[in-house]
């Protein structure tokens, strides 16, 4: 059975810069695609896809480039085959065997929520589905609206002992300071000046980059 790496290269020097993804994840024809998200439902392209994007597929890691130890977590038919997926039986599955036993991420495991999340997409299939998701922008706040956003996009590599580019995003006040100098919106809008990011992948969708907006704009209030 293959064996997901611990190992991890990071460097980097400025702002956000170090995790290099090599290749946007994104499938242009997925299996199913809902017209609105069901809340019962895990989406791959919605809500797998980002959390593998930023904790496991990048440079040095399981990207398509380095696919450390033969995983290679850069495109749904990699994951499902190399990261030894078997639909409707997470236990028995390499990945979240990895995931939930804490041996990967290297940067540290992912969040008991994300866990979940790979739990309940292979049990339900580990289809390659997406849906639209409605963007609700009433009462954005940290704990409910900005931190999913860093946690399943951006912690991945901006946290543990060496995070990319020494920028770390793993609390409230870390994400409020790169907010407040005005680099955590140049980067997710990917103003010249700035490194865009998520690293050599598509912005962020309108959604989650008006809900920053919107937090920042209101004060950067921690609720």
């Amino acid at each position: 059975m293959k064996k997901i790496s611990l190992l991890v290269l990071v460097a980097g020097a400025a702002l956000i810069t170090s995790c290099s993804h090599k290749e946007d994840l994104t499938n242009p024809t997925p299996e199913t695609k809902d017209t609105l998200c069901d809340p019962n439902t895990v989406y791959f392209v919605n809500d797998i896809q980002p959390i593998l994007n930023s904790s496991c597929a990048y440079s040095g890691c399981h990207d398509v480039v380095t696919h450390a130890d033969g995983v290679d977590l850069s495109s749904y038919d990699k994951v499902i085959s190399t990261g030894e997926v078997k639909p409707g039986n997470p236990n028995g599955s390499e990945l979240y065997e990895k995931i939930s036993e804490g041996e990967m991420p290297p940067s540290g495991p992912l969040a008991s929520t994300q866990q979940q999340k790979i739990y309940d997409w292979i049990k339900q299939g580990a289809k390659n589905n997406e849906c639209v998701q409605a963007c609700d922008t009433t009462n954005v706040g940290y704990a409910l609206s900005i931190k999913p956003i860093m946690d399943n996009n951006c912690m991945g590599c901006h946290s543990g002992s060496s995070p990319a580019g020494g920028i770390s995003i793993t609390n409230y006040t870390e994400v409020k300071t790169l907010a407040a100098n005005g680099k955590l919106l140049g980067t997710i809008e990917h103003k010249a000046g700035f490194s865009p990011m998520p690293k050599n992948m598509a912005k962020l969708s309108d959604c989650n980059i008006a809900k920053i907006k919107i937090w920042i704009n209101d004060g950067m209030q921690n609720n």
